[in-house]
């Protein structure tokens, strides 16, 4: 059509308010026919020579203690930990904290961090002791506080010091995956190894941060690591990521999926 609101009037449905719109059942097949002969799609994978690569995901389990913790926060949306307390008023903020905990520490209601527990820097050290280097990623900032802290050969992100990186000269280097998911390259050059600390909501996040090593440039076979905590969040987020719904928030899904679960 020649205006937004023709295209909006064929193919998607509205609220009663008119502000949100979903496509009808059969929009999708259709707007891809209408578009068909001005599109060229064209996938890394169809023209691309990468090496394969594979998923491994580390079973961490928490603490007893941490897992009691866990569970009366999700069901109680308050719980206390090491007599601070710790609360979740929206979906949003219970996911966050949830995953909070599974990365070892929690912020509680003044902002402040509580350990909980160690057992993804644990799981973390085999992992530098047997690949070098490693791109490690984190979610939070005590996460990035907590992997400096425990191993003082695990360097923070520093895109300056690509060429040492590539010349071997940096066993491991830890991020969060905002600072270098678009844009950097170089990464692949002397790295097949991810560790995902604690996974993003964001699936573009996840696919282009993980492209910083599966990219042209790349000799080898990679392995992503995913450190996910035993019948936690974790696992909810991994599900949403990899099946998530068109149009669908990833972080919503996790939600639905626990709630499902119980």
């Amino acid at each position: 059509g020649k205006f937004i609101t023709h295209f909006r009037s064929r193919w998607f449905a509205s609220d009663y308010m008119g502000y949100n719109f979903t496509p009808k059942p059969f929009a999708d097949q259709q707007i891809n026919d209408a578009i068909a002969d001005i599109c060229l799609v064209r996938r890394s994978e169809d023209h691309l020579e990468i090496p394969d690569c594979d998923v491994v995901d580390i079973d961490v389990t928490m603490p007893s203690k941490v897992m009691k913790a866990y569970k009366q926060l999700k069901d109680d949306l308050i719980v206390e930990i090491n007599d601070r307390r710790v609360d979740a008023q929206s979906a949003a903020t219970l996911i966050n904290k949830l995953q909070q905990i599974t990365a070892g520490y929690v912020y509680d209601e003044d902002g402040e961090t509580v350990p909980v527990h160690t057992e993804k820097l644990k799981a973390l050290g085999k992992l530098i002791k047997k690949h070098s280097p490693v791109l490690i990623l984190t979610k939070y900032r005590h996460e990035m506080d907590a992997v400096l802290a425990m191993y003082p050969d695990v360097e923070r992100f520093d895109e300056a010091r690509m060429d040492d990186w590539r010349a071997g000269k940096i066993g491991a280097w830890v991020a969060n995956p905002a600072s270098l998911s678009h844009g950097i390259d170089g990464i692949q050059d002397s790295c097949q190894v991810i560790v995902w600390m604690s996974l993003t909501y964001s699936l573009e996040q996840y696919l282009q941060t993980n492209a910083r090593i599966l990219r042209t440039g790349q000799k080898k076979q990679s392995t992503i690591y995913r450190m996910m905590a035993a019948q936690s969040v974790d696992w909810a987020i991994a599900s949403a990521l990899e099946n998530k719904e068109q149009g669908q928030s990833a972080l919503l899904e996790a939600l639905s999926i626990m709630q499902r679960d119980g």
